[in-house]
């Protein structure tokens, strides 16, 4: 027998943690850890045994849980716990069993946000039977405040996570009610692979997949296979009363001591504005994994979209707080769009947010030039399918007027009458016509909406500007350039089979015609969102969003999540194929000049290797920190370019795969020119200015990072290696801080 509980008749399971018994240790993880004083006497008087788990970056795994929580029917989980220095940090408590559509399960965890100065505690949830396609907006995580009810980081907490049979899914913590949850939360793209899979045991001190780890100590944990009623959770929680705290409100992002929650949305902007160009200066100083020569903000960044304005590259992108989930419940009406520019691809300033509006949320859009000569962007906001509308008549496009309620679309079909993504704006004769990108999770395949306008204000449905059976039903921030004669579109997901972009021409009609297509970066063929901007004299600068590797808590208590790749100068290949090589202007960050590589420091680096294509072996360059490696290199035998993160520690690049490749257009006895980039997290190789990979992964050590070149699997040859230690590239603002 386990021995009672104080709160509660007898769990099924109860995990004390003198040893392994019931419990599977990995990682750093020491138990038996005896307690003193206070804390040994409310260990005992609850039927411990004075004993806890002591967590320093491992975690416990207790396998025999599965049985009662699997379809997360009734249930009461109880853990108590003391982190390590101030607040709540890393992931407490996991579990996911596999459901009808998906998988159900949960994850409780904390974290804390450094720019907007909040302690956040948050608790995912699914249920059986997945995600319905209505499910309505993605919202996978609950936060709550902690400074609403603070508890000393010295003293223990008590959380509890309780579902009855047909309920809701509840979380307590310290005896109050902090949150439940009615409907299965939505978990979008990669957090949903994290949700997915096979059944997992009980997973104490980290997610399901190792990463995020609980620091602290862990007092008993234990499990009922049925919903205790309040009298028991009040005993449980040592409290005369079972407390409801309210949900922080919609814009209630800013921790105490930053701004009240009252303050209004244009003091929130105005205080974002002066405190974003510090704080991404104290991560370029202060943290070892913050890119350098990339485009990369404090906060959220995503979608970024182009637009090549009186001499600048201007940049608009979605952005949320302090690198806050975008998805979080208390985040939806936060996203914002942010601005920066620049005259040479080197000198960036940000700008103040463009367009301040409460209507969320500002993203995804496209930006054209109206018969009055102003600059007009379409976004996609909260109505559906009709896109909001602003427009700028600044020369540098910092003052915009929004009418979010103006454009009105007529005749549209049932099965585009869900979310658009305006993606261009074009016009032929007298007529404008627009295209969109679309989220329609019950089509079986690609189409994307066309529409015709007079005035740019009404819209009627023309039919479809592309549709194709390969192509993913669902598709997101496209975008349309001209290029070398060709008309080219480019969108996040296939347009047709293993293709993001096409090129081909559009007919008198407004519709397009496809030639060829295939992707920009041979990473992904799933997921490839770039944003372009096409100077005056024709020449197309592409940017890619990186991938995320690491979990949204880790980058929210980093501050910062996602980047983008460098900016790629786009050429058009006789047969209508895009080229990508870095840009020429990247050249002015090479610093100090390496031939060999020995001595050089790695972390921001550029590599570049020259010798002739064989019929075997790899060549290439490794970069290492002592620990862990990646390799980049050109594969003679299969004619093909890899990026290999295989040995990237797991831990902190949980989501990298194994190896990206895909084909280069070089045979035995040609010329191959590589050209790898390493910027702390960021990693990019390009063979002959023609195809790229790109990834994010996270070294333990950026700062001790080596780079050699590596060849193998085949004869040697004569190879030409040079290497450069790359500069940061330079920020300014325009606002005062």
């Amino acid at each position: 027998m386990l021995g009672p509980l104080r709160a509660a008749s007898d769990p099924v399971q109860r995990w004390r943690f003198a040893d392994e018994t019931g419990l599977k240790s990995i990682g750093k993880v020491t138990l038996g850890v005896a307690l003193e004083g206070d804390a040994l006497s409310a260990s005992l008087a609850r039927g411990g045994d004075g004993k806890v788990a002591r967590f320093e970056g491992g975690r416990l795994l207790a396998g025999d849980a599965q049985p009662v929580l699997k379809g997360m029917k009734d249930f009461t989980l109880y853990l108590r716990l003391k982190s390590e220095g101030d607040g709540l940090h890393g992931t407490v408590l996991a579990q996911r069993q596999p459901g009808r559509q998906g998988s159900c399960g949960f994850d409780v965890s904390g974290w804390h946000m450094p720019l907007i100065q909040r302690q956040h505690f948050g608790f995912q949830g699914l249920f059986e039977g997945g995600l319905p396609p209505n499910a309505g907006p993605w919202s996978p995580a609950i936060n709550v405040d902690l400074d609403q009810y603070p508890v000393p980081a010295s003293q223990w907490r008590d959380v509890v996570v309780r579902m009855k049979k047909g309920g809701p899914l509840q979380l307590y913590l310290d005896g109050r009610l902090v949150m439940e949850r009615m409907k299965p939360s939505a978990v979008p793209g990669i957090e949903a692979k994290a949700m997915s899979g096979a059944a997992s045991p009980l997973c104490i001190g980290s997610a399901f997949d190792g990463s995020q780890p609980f620091r602290g100590w862990v007092d008993e944990v234990a499990l009922w296979d049925r919903a205790l009623d309040d009298a028991e959770l009040q005993k449980l929680g040592g409290v005369s009363e079972i407390v409801k705290v309210a949900k922080p409100r919609g814009d209630r992002v800013f921790g105490t001591g930053v701004l009240t929650p009252d303050t209004t949305a244009a003091r929130r902007y105005d205080w974002i504005d002066a405190k974003l160009p510090g704080f991404r200066e104290h991560l370029e100083k202060t943290d070892p994994h913050f890119p350098r020569f990339h485009l990369t903000l404090p906060g959220e960044q995503w979608n970024r979209i182009g637009v090549f304005h009186n001499g600048k590259h201007h940049l608009f992108f979605g952005w949320t707080t302090g690198g806050c989930f975008r998805y979080f419940d208390d985040a939806l009406e936060n996203i914002v769009w942010q601005h920066i520019v620049s005259e040479d691809l080197i000198h960036w300033t940000i700008l103040p947010m463009p367009i301040r509006s409460q209507q969320w949320p500002n993203e995804n859009g496209t930006f054209f030039v109206n018969d009055q000569g102003e600059i007009v962007t379409f976004y996609y906001g909260d109505r559906g399918t009709e896109p909001r509308m602003a427009v700028s008549r600044d020369p540098d496009l910092v003052n915009w007027e929004s009418f979010p309620d103006r454009v009105r679309f007529s005749g549209v079909p049932d099965e585009f009458k869900t979310r658009h993504d305006p993606s261009a704006v074009f016009k032929k004769g007298d007529t404008w016509h627009l295209v969109c990108t679309t989220v329609r999770p019950q089509a079986q395949a690609m189409g994307l909406p066309l529409y015709k306008s007079k005035d740019t204000i009404h819209w009627e449905y023309a039919g479809k500007f592309f549709e194709d059976a390969t192509g993913r039903a669902i598709n997101e921030c496209g975008q349309l350039f001209r290029l070398g004669g060709y008309d080219v579109f480019t969108s996040i997901h296939p347009l047709t089979k293993d293709t993001t972009y096409m090129t081909g021409h559009i007919r008198d009609d407004g519709t397009f015609a496809r030639e060829t297509g295939g992707v920009p970066d041979l990473l992904s063929r799933s997921y490839n969102d770039v944003s372009s901007t096409v100077d005056d004299a024709g020449r197309v600068t592409m940017w890619r969003f990186c991938n995320v590797v690491r979990g949204f808590r880790d980058d929210s208590a980093a501050g910062w999540r996602n980047t983008y790749s460098l900016p790629r100068d786009v050429r058009m290949a006789p047969d209508g194929r895009l080229l990508f090589r870095p840009a020429p202007a990247l050249e002015k960050l090479r610093g100090k000049h390496f031939r060999p590589l020995v001595g050089m420091q790695a972390a921001q680096s550029e590599v570049r290797l020259q010798f002739t294509a064989a019929e075997q072996g790899e060549t290439g360059v490794r970069l290492a920190d002592g620990r862990n490696h990646l390799d980049a290199y050109y594969d003679h035998a299969k004619r093909e370019l890899v990026l290999d993160c295989a040995a990237m520690p797991r831990e902190l690049s949980f989501r990298v795969g194994s190896a990206a490749r895909g084909p280069v257009n070089v045979k035995p006895g040609d010329t191959v020119t590589l050209r790898f980039f390493s910027d702390r997290s960021v990693f990019e190789i390009y063979a002959n200015d023609e195809v790229v990979i790109s990834n994010a992964a996270f070294f333990h050590n950026p700062d001790s990072l080596k780079a050699a070149a590596l060849h193998r699997k085949g004869p040697k040859i004569p190879l030409t290696v040079d290497g450069w230690e790359m500069t940061p590239l330079e920020w300014s603002s325009a606002m005062k801080r």
